[in-house]
């Protein structure tokens, strides 16, 4: 997986809003990619502009001059950092598809907030290019037979029997679409989770799933394959970022918790999360809060969090996130990096605030 450059994100953040900011030409971005080993075409250049990989260029004047007579295109100091990051990926990991890479942008957005330089059109991009990916991906009957077999093993009772049975109806399901009703779900998930109809929850410390729990779950996961994308307005995809963060946040104080649980009686629990742990599931994570928001009203969610809230203009957020260097060294001497993320709702006037910090790796 990639490291992140310390260096390259300092001089990102330090840019950050100066109207005197430098940009990098198409052809400064494609020597620096030869430079580093990973020749691109321009046609695949123009192509992750296209998907979303990078955002589309700016254009600025030259001084003393009018505008289109002295003009040059190009990108910020953040994308240009972006298009670090992508060509690192593509130099360890060689994918067939562009999908992988995709989660790239979306994490830039979700967890740096204003300062990822990463507007919402570019994100809209590459999710639908993720999704296209994850839509074909879930047609595949040996990918979704691998799946269910996987969460099946995770969830199921020592108790449970038929699971092969039970194995190749999920799969049929899943390949068919229309039939992931919750309903239906959670009456397979019982004979999987609770057999015994004894109430019982399964999976680690923490993440305790219930029947009603994981059918809702697998619903929502069909709803976003087939979301689109372009009727979601734009306030609920700030509101989906917000939600993630919060989850994120809440998620740190419970993992406190179990630990604390842990210790006294030697139960595993989840690991810490990351910056560099999350990347790869940005994409998933994105796709997945947006169909359920499109889903409407959620009675136990406090009102500033309330998709019609957001709608409605009455909630908007700020999001700062500020790279904070700790004692502890990377092997090139520079400091490993933790990322502040404060997080300010404001909903009819009145200001919300939470914090958390993530460790880069």
């Amino acid at each position: 997986m990639w490291i992140v450059n310390a260096a390259d994100v300092f001089r990102s953040m330090s840019h950050q809003g100066s109207p005197e900011q430098r940009i990098y030409t198409k052809e400064e971005m494609l020597a620096y990619a030869r430079a580093r080993g990973v020749p691109l075409s321009v046609w695949t250049f123009r192509d992750w502009i296209k998907i979303g990989l990078i955002g589309t260029a700016e254009e600025r004047d030259w001084p003393g001059r009018s505008h289109g007579s002295g003009s040059v295109a190009g990108w910020s100091p953040q994308q240009f950092v972006l298009f670090q990051m992508l060509l690192a990926q593509k130099q360890t990991f060689r994918f067939e598809s562009n999908a992988p890479y995709c989660n790239l942008p979306v994490w830039r957005w979700l967890y740096w907030g204003e300062q990822a330089g990463v507007e919402l059109l570019q994100v809209k991009r590459t999710l639908g290019t993720w999704q296209h990916w994850y839509q074909r991906n879930s047609l595949k009957e040996r990918s979704v037979r691998k799946h269910v077999r996987e969460l099946v093993a995770r969830v199921a009772s020592r108790h449970a029997m038929g699971t092969r049975e039970l194995i190749n109806e999920l799969t049929t399901m899943a390949l068919e679409g229309d039939l992931l009703d919750e309903a239906t779900l959670r009456e397979l998930f019982v004979l999987i989770i609770d057999p015994k109809g004894k109430g019982e929850a399964r999976g680690p410390q923490g993440r305790k799933l219930t029947p009603e729990h994981l059918s809702r779950r697998i619903s929502l996961q069909a709803l976003a394959a087939e979301l689109n994308l372009e009727d979601v307005p734009d306030p609920l995809w700030e509101l989906a970022r917000v939600s993630l963060l919060l989850v994120r946040e809440r998620y740190q104080v419970a993992q406190r918790e179990w630990e604390a649980e842990a210790r006294s009686v030697h139960a595993p629990c989840f690991p810490r999360a990351s910056l560099r742990a999350l990347t790869d599931s940005s994409c998933f994570l994105l796709l997945y809060v947006l169909a359920m928001l499109q889903r409407g009203i959620h009675p136990h969610v406090q009102a500033n969090l309330q998709p019609r809230a957001w709608l409605a203009g009455e909630a908007t957020a700020t999001i700062r996130a500020t790279p904070t260097p700790t004692a502890l060294l990377l092997h090139n001497g520079l400091p490993l990096l933790h990322l502040r993320i404060d997080v300010t709702v404001s909903y009819r006037g009145n200001p919300w605030n939470f914090s958390f910090t993530l460790p880069y790796l």
